[in-house]
């Protein structure tokens, strides 16, 4: 593909075919995790189920050390049988302000999530395990189950699951679709990084709250989203959300849907920036968008940005129905696109910038050559009849989405 002057592609990340070892920087708790990581790699334990290593928490920290525990041995890591009883009570024996270090390459099964309530102060370290979670249409089928727990961390982990139907036209079913790798209740600082995540029945992530908490400051970066069976990472309550340098394909809905359950809820500081997205709109039951941004009237929603993202084979479009939102910002992405012209519904919107966006798109190739690269820059001019033409077919859609998913998620 050919790209506007002055615009060059991200390169792919290399972090998806090392190994934990080879990810490792020169720090002291670099130093500490190689030393688990060789550990393992040789079939020997520093000291299964106790504490291991003690490690200095980051700068800014709330805590001023971590301890280092492993996961037991005699948990199955070959995935042959559920191990989400004994996973569970293992994190539960483990104290607050710790570090959980998996083996490198094990892979568990989970029958149900590993649940973390009111929990502080917690890394899990992967080192490139799999967690296979199995069928399942409820929230607490996912892999991880965080509720009302503070500065969490889960790190380089491949999450997979076992809807079939993932990556498929019939990917999205309105009767199984709660299961996520990652729900979230009322959490403040989580971070979330490197993770390989493909074929729940639902979200890749789901944010929301815990009664009247929201969640606040949550980071998702670095990881990838394929094959999920409704959308990549979906909000219903929360601030300071920022997702970025993360892979979407295949992905059976909407990219990012910003979608509360009730006026309660909503979402507020929002950013989704350089990420690479496939496919996605797989389903034929609803109309998708890269983000949509409705829910309940009433609800909260501003200050979403959305910027400096690739598409490729999918149309930058977007759709903000509700009314009331505001200080929404789209900017600068590009999309390689040959389906046509975006869609764009857009209904009072108060500080809206739609701006830099450019759509790339290839003309039809002239007899015995190659097809020619054409530079298309869409500016707010041209969306207005666009809107008013999509606009009626779009909202019997919207309006079904919206009572689909309005029944409770939990």
């Amino acid at each position: 593909m050919r790209l506007p002057e002055g615009y060059r592609r991200r390169s792919s990340s290399g972090w998806a075919g090392m190994s934990c070892c080879g990810r490792l920087r020169l720090s002291m708790n670099a130093f500490l995790r190689l030393v688990a990581c060789v550990a393992s790699l040789l079939g020997t334990s520093l000291v299964s189920g106790a504490p291991a290593l003690a490690q200095p928490c980051p700068t800014g920290a709330a805590t001023c050390s971590q301890t280092a525990y492993l996961v037991p041995t005699d948990i199955d890591s070959t995935g042959a049988t559920d191990v989400s009883g004994s996973l569970t009570s293992f994190i539960a024996s483990v104290p607050d302000r710790s570090t959980i270090e998996f083996p490198t390459g094990a892979t568990y099964r989970l029958d149900r999530a590993l649940k973390l309530t009111r929990r502080s102060d917690l890394s899990f370290h992967g080192n490139g395990s799999t967690l296979n979670v199995n069928d399942g249409c409820d929230p607490r089928d996912s892999a991880f189950f965080i509720e009302l727990s503070n500065a969490i961390a889960i790190d380089d982990f491949a999450i997979v699951g076992r809807w079939a139907r993932g990556g498929t036209r019939d990917a999205l079913s309105t009767d199984c679709q709660n299961q996520e790798a990652i729900v979230m209740y009322g959490v403040t600082n989580v971070d979330i990084a490197n993770l390989r995540v493909s074929r729940v029945s639902g979200d890749g992530v789901y944010i929301g709250a815990s009664g009247q908490t929201w969640s606040s400051t949550v980071s998702i970066h670095d990881t990838s989203v394929t094959a999920v069976g409704r959308n990549g990472v979906a909000i219903t309550a929360a601030s300071d959300v920022r997702m970025e340098r993360n892979d979407f394909d295949a992905i059976a809905l909407h990219v990012l849907d910003i979608e509360p359950d009730s006026a309660a809820g909503g979402a507020t500081d929002v950013v989704f920036a350089d990420n690479t997205i496939g496919s996605y709109g797989l389903t034929r039951l609803f109309v998708s968008y890269l983000l949509a941004a409705n829910g309940a009237d009433g609800s909260t929603v501003h200050d979403v940005t959305v910027r400096d993202n690739e598409l490729f084979g999918s149309p930058l479009s977007v759709s903000i129905q509700t009314p009331g939102r505001r200080d929404i910002r789209i900017t600068g992405n590009v999309s390689e696109d040959t389906s046509g012209r975006p869609v764009l519904l857009f209904t009072e919107v108060e500080g809206l910038d739609y701006s830099g966006n450019i759509r790339i798109s290839r003309s039809p190739a002239p007899s015995g050559g190659s097809p020619d690269p054409g530079v298309d820059v869409i500016r707010p001019a041209a969306i207005g009849v666009l809107v008013i033409a999509i606009g009626v077919l779009g909202l019997g859609m919207a309006a079904a989405l919206a009572h689909a998913r309005r029944r409770s998620h939990r």
